[in-house]
């Protein structure tokens, strides 16, 4: 496993589960959020090294 975690936040459950299975599939350590609120909470409770952020929330804008 990689020494660091990816925070995927995507809403859309197909796309997110699609870079799951991928990240999965290369040993990635990840967390997932399915808004931009559960987002900052992730970020802010863990380490994350990396964020892969859909510009597009239905909460927040991603930009």
């Amino acid at each position: 496993m990689n020494d660091f975690t990816i925070l995927v936040v995507e809403d859309d459950a197909h796309v997110r589960s699609l870079i799951k299975t991928s990240l999965k599939l290369h040993d990635y350590n990840f967390e997932e959020a399915p808004n931009g609120k559960t987002a900052i909470a992730t970020a802010s409770s863990k380490a994350i090294d990396l964020v892969l952020l859909d510009l597009g929330l239905p909460d927040i804008d991603g930009i």
